[in-house]
C-alpha cells in the first residue's frame, strides 16, 4: 500500500491529508477513490487508516484529511461548523479528482460518526461523488446512495469493516 502525505486548500486554509493507493509494479492509473471523513473530535490518523487499508486491499485509493481546525490542518482549533466541514469535503473531492492515480469519475464519500452526516450533506450538494456510505451516525441511519457504477464488483453498500 502506498501512502503519501499531501495538502490542499479549502476557504484559503491549508488542510492536511494522506492519500493511500494500491500497490503495483508501476503506479496504477484511474483507480476508483474514496474520500474518508472523520468524526467529531477525531483526525485523519485515528481510525481512518484502518478503513483506508481495507479499501486499498479492494483496489481503491483512499483519501483521509483533517477538517480545518483539526489535526494538522490550519484554522481556529476545534471550530465546529457543519457547513465548513461540508465545504472541506467538497474541496477534498476536487483535490482528489486531480490526482494522477485517481479516476475523477469514480469518487465516493465515506464517513464515520459525525463525518457520516457531513459526507451525506456534501453528497447532497456536490453531484461528483458517485456513491456514498455512512457508518455509525444516528443522524444518518446508515443511509447509502449510489448514482452509478463505481466498483468493479456489484456490492457498493457493504464495504469491509476493518478492526482497528
Amino acid at each position: 500500500m502506498g501512502e503519501k502525505d499531501l495538502s490542499f486548500y479549502s476557504a484559503g486554509l491549508k488542510l492536511a491529508a494522506t492519500l493511500y493507493t494500491p500497490d503495483s509494479g508501476a503506479a496504477k492509473k484511474d483507480v476508483p477513490a474514496i474520500v474518508l471523513c472523520h468524526g467529531l473530535r477525531c483526525n485523519r490518523k485515528i481510525v481512518l487508516p484502518a478503513f483506508a487499508k481495507a479499501f486499498v486491499a479492494q483496489g481503491f485509493a483512499a483519501f483521509a484529511f483533517d477538517y480545518r481546525g483539526f489535526g494538522e490542518s490550519e484554522g481556529k482549533k476545534w471550530r465546529l461548523i457543519a457547513r465548513e466541514r461540508v465545504e472541506d469535503i467538497v474541496a477534498a473531492t476536487t483535490f482528489l479528482g486531480l490526482q494522477p492515480e485517481v479516476d475523477a469519475s469514480r469518487i465516493a464519500l465515506f464517513g464515520i460518526s459525525y463525518g457520516a452526516a457531513n459526507a451525506i450533506s456534501a453528497a447532497a450538494i456536490d453531484p461528483r461523488p458517485r456513491a456514498g456510505s455512512s457508518r455509525g451516525s444516528r443522524s444518518t441511519s446508515m443511509r447509502s446512495r449510489s448514482s452509478g457504477p463505481l466498483l468493479r464488483r456489484k456490492r457498493t453498500a457493504r464495504e469491509p469493516q476493518p478492526r482497528p
